[in-house]
């Protein structure tokens, strides 16, 4: 049953006007319940809603932790192949230096070392047969690889002017010195200062 129209003026019949009250009153009645029944659905698709992004959320966290995890230990291994952990020191006055690798961050187990610097020759100097050169830091063994540049003069002039010359050069590792450590230095000849002024070294090991 619907609205019944009531004329303009006229005398309502008090059945006619309590029916649509009755009718108002149903439809009222009824579009509460359909709103009640929307809000339920609502409140149940964001509950499903907060559910999937709760258990979303909580994935993407497990996975983030599993690749940090991943991270952290590939940098660790890295870290113990590559030795990341370094201690470089440089003398600015001999020219002498060397860097250290380290695997752990304490520096105490070394997975690389190298080293150089150069020899100067002082005017006057005769040449230097089975000469000692000293490392900084020694090698923990024998399979260390160790290198001098030629030899050069330069006393005036520009690089153009420079020549270099070889001297018969023997060098060899030292082991077990009871003063200077093992292969902590090799044996080489140096020619004279006429025809040496420096060279330039360079060593790498463990």
């Amino acid at each position: 049953m619907g609205l019944t129209t009531i004329t303009n003026g006229s005398l309502a019949d008090a059945t006619v006007v309590n029916n649509n009250f009755d009718y108002l009153n149903g439809r009222i009645t009824d579009t509460a319940a359909s709103i009640g029944t929307h809000d339920a659905q609502i409140s149940s698709q964001i509950e499903t809603l907060d559910s999937r992004l709760t258990s979303s959320i909580s994935t993407i966290n497990a996975t983030i932790t599993n690749q940090v995890s991943t991270i952290n230990a590939t940098m660790t291994n890295l870290m113990s192949s590559n030795g990341l952990y370094v201690t470089t020191s440089f003398n600015t006055s001999t020219g002498e230096w060397y860097r250290e690798y380290f695997s752990n961050s304490s520096k105490t187990t070394r997975v690389f070392l190298e080293q150089g610097g150069t020899y100067e020759a002082t005017s006057g100097d005769a040449a230097k047969n089975n000469y000692n050169l000293v490392f900084q830091k020694k090698f923990s063994n024998n399979k260390f690889h160790f290198q001098r540049s030629v030899q050069i003069v330069a006393d005036t002039g520009d690089i153009s002017n420079r020549y270099v010359m070889y001297n018969n050069k023997k060098y060899d590792y030292v082991e077990e010195s009871p003063s200077l450590g093992i292969q902590s230095y090799v044996v080489l000849d140096i020619a004279p200062y006429t025809t040496s002024h420096y060279f330039t070294w360079y060593a790498c090991g463990i």
